[in-house]
C-alpha cells in the first residue's frame, strides 16, 4: 500500500468530517469510497467511448451511405 498525504482546503475538511460522521465512518474510508466511485464512473465512460469508436469504424461505410 502506498502512503499518501492529502491536505484539502479547510472548508472541504469540515465537509468531509461532517459526512464521515453522518455515515459513521472515517474520512479515510469516505475518501477511498469516493475515489473508487470516481474511477468506476470513468472506467464505464471510457468503455462506452471505446465501443462507440469501434462502431463508427466498423460501420463507416453504412454511415456514409445513409448520409448520401
Amino acid at each position: 500500500m502506498m502512503a499518501m498525504n492529502f491536505r484539502p482546503p479547510d472548508e472541504l475538511t469540515i465537509r468531509l468530517r461532517r459526512q464521515a460522521d453522518l455515515e459513521h465512518t472515517s474520512v479515510q474510508a469516505l475518501l477511498v469510497k469516493a475515489a473508487e466511485e470516481y474511477l468506476t464512473r470513468h472506467d464505464k465512460r471510457r468503455a462506452i467511448d471505446e465501443a462507440l469508436d469501434l462502431i463508427l469504424v466498423e460501420s463507416a461505410d453504412a454511415i456514409k451511405r445513409l448520409g448520401e
